[in-house]
């Protein structure tokens, strides 16, 4: 969306407080919060001048004096985020709201007292000191409000609350891998890993495993931040899993350069999505907060996941992982992007997809190819088809001779000694 572009530019966010290697990419600089008439433009107020009220008016999640919880936030948004145009989610909602579905949100707790997640709560929901855990089941199942414009990726979904991290948001290999088990038993279809590590362990592995083999979605940032440097995360690394990483309002990717391991080895990139002056609500009522980085990306791509096994329930979660890469909008340098991965989920495509077919699940449609290459070619076929195109332009140059002369003889057959229609014309003196 070309109106926020000049936002993204015009909004500045100081440096907040450092946050763990939990859940670094969500850490974002405090705004001055403004009042709640800032944030509800006239409608003769310009699109990009209501833009930059909204961020303006907005706290950043997670951002408190240190010992203190997030306050909670007195702004409500009136208008619809960049990131639902930007996704098509309107379209979306036509086919999907992701009802029937549970999102297991892995991060700080939710807060019950948001009223936009009252509905979508699985059980009570607890406290969240940090606010990451509500801010993201905002962006996966928030509930649409009155005079509020956000509503969730998946409206229609649960959200299963899985508290993973302590109050200054850091989380150990073993409470990811605990919390991951957890969301497994309790029922979830898909896992957002809202805390992400640098570091993995065996017991992280094997939750994975254990979770792709009850056919449960992980998807993950695909980076998480500790001491200002940027680190492949886990369990984003896991093959099973999706690995998302952030991009702003111009498509770009929120971090500089590529994530790099000790071996020098980038962070594995399957997919991107909004993690940049995202809007989302927060712990202690209905007000909003701005989020960003990798983790607020890949809670869109777990409510897309929604979405989708809502609209399709016989997909598996490794058909879903499938269709969530090939239906994304491309890197314009190609699938290879060490940044982009696949490209920007599309949760319009990946609904839109004609269903993967197995022999265990026949679905009606043809299955979808992502990179079907130049397949093989039959040296017949190609003769076939080859002499049959000379035919056809024989036939053409002959019949463009002979029509006007038989139009001039009426169509009767030429008398002796008359030109026929191959004849070549005669030569006249000059």
């Amino acid at each position: 969306m070309t109106l926020w572009n000049r936002t993204a530019l015009a909004v500045r966010f100081a440096t907040a407080a450092a946050l763990s290697a939990a859940c670094a990419g969500l850490a974002a600089a405090p705004v001055s919060p403004a009042s709640a008439e800032t944030a509800q433009p006239s409608s003769e107020a310009s699109p990009n001048g209501a833009a930059e009220a909204e961020s303006e008016a907005l706290p950043a999640i997670g951002v408190a004096p240190d010992g203190e919880c997030v306050a909670a936030s007195s702004t409500v948004v009136s208008e619809k985020p960049w990131t639902t145009p930007l996704l098509d989610l309107t379209s979306a909602w036509n086919l999907s709201e992701g009802d029937g579905v549970t999102v297991a949100v892995l991060s700080s707790g939710i807060d019950a007292d948001a009223t936009a997640l009252s509905m979508a709560l699985v059980d009570s929901g607890g406290d969240d000191c940090r606010g990451y855990g509500t801010f993201l089941a905002g962006l996966i199942a928030a509930r649409a409000q009155n005079g509020s414009g956000l509503r969730g990726v998946s409206p229609g979904a649960r959200v299963l609350d899985v508290p993973v991290t302590n109050d200054q948001g850091a989380a150990t290999a073993g409470d990811i891998a605990d919390g991951i088990d957890t969301a497994v038993g309790e029922g979830a279809q898909v896992v957002l890993i809202g805390a992400a590590i640098a570091e993995s362990s065996r017991a992280l592995e094997a939750a994975v495993d254990t979770a792709t083999e009850a056919d449960v979605l992980v998807v993950a940032p695909a980076t998480v931040a500790a001491n200002g440097i940027s680190f492949p995360a886990s369990p984003g690394n896991h093959p099973e899993a999706v690995s998302v990483a952030a991009v702003g309002v111009e498509g770009t990717p929120v971090a500089g350069s590529p994530a790099l391991d000790s071996n020098g080895v980038p962070a594995r990139v399957d997919l991107t999505a909004p993690g940049d002056l995202v809007i989302s609500v927060g712990p202690g009522g209905d007000g909003h907060f701005v989020g960003s980085g990798d983790v607020v990306a890949a809670g869109f791509v777990a409510g897309t996941a929604a979405l989708l096994r809502s609209y399709d329930p016989d997909l598996s979660a490794s058909d879903v992982r499938e269709r969530l890469l090939v239906t994304a909008y491309s890197s314009p340098y190609g699938r290879g992007d060490t940044m982009r991965g696949n490209g920007r989920v599309d949760p319009v495509g990946a609904l839109t997809t004609a269903p993967i077919m197995s022999e265990e699940n026949p679905s009606p449609g043809t299955a979808f190819v992502s990179d079907p290459g130049p397949g093989e070619v039959s040296l017949p076929g190609t003769m076939a088809v080859v002499g049959g195109a000379v035919a056809l332009i024989l036939t053409t140059v002959a019949a463009g001779a002979l029509v006007p002369r038989g139009r001039e003889r009426a169509w009767r057959a030429a008398r002796s000694g008359e030109r026929r229609a191959l004849d070549p014309a005669p030569k006249h003196p000059s």
